[in-house]
């Protein structure tokens, strides 16, 4: 089961408005540090979930569109809904280009379609954010 440990948000010009570790709600038992970047010790002090969670509904307004990369695995995971036709998804987007209907990863859509090399060692959520606006922002007269 996946539990929030950080949470980033980035605005339109890829300012940060929020980069917070996160004390989840239940015991982690892997860390899968390798991947995430999370540590036990990265999260001693975090606010609690649902101080985040507050913050994040205080951020995003209902005239916001919200991007990311297969955000409503995001969203679960956060416990928040939001209208579909406020979301833009870069892996729902960018499957319908793909020769095999598959779903790509944002590594390899941000190699493919900015040159960009992301997610080479620990995951950085700040710029995995920046890197879903650059793919939605390089293809928004397509999306809209």
């Amino acid at each position: 089961k996946s539990a929030l440990a950080r949470v980033s948000i980035v605005d339109a010009n890829g300012n940060i408005v929020l980069d917070s570790f996160v004390t989840p709600d239940e015991t982690i038992t892997d860390y899968k540090t390798e991947f995430s970047g999370i540590t036990k010790e990265k999260l001693e002090g975090a606010p609690s979930f649902w101080e985040v969670h507050e913050k994040i509904k205080a951020i995003i307004k209902s005239d916001h569109f919200l991007v990311g990369q297969s955000i409503e695995n995001d969203l679960a995971v956060m416990k928040l809904e939001v209208p579909l036709a406020r979301i833009r998804d870069t892996a729902l987007f960018f499957k319908r280009f793909h020769p095999a209907k598959k779903t790509p990863g944002l590594k390899d859509l941000s190699r493919w379609c900015l040159d960009l090399k992301i997610q080479g060692g620990e995951h950085d959520s700040v710029i995995d954010a920046r890197s879903t606006l650059l793919l939605y922002r390089q293809q928004r007269v397509l999306w809209e």
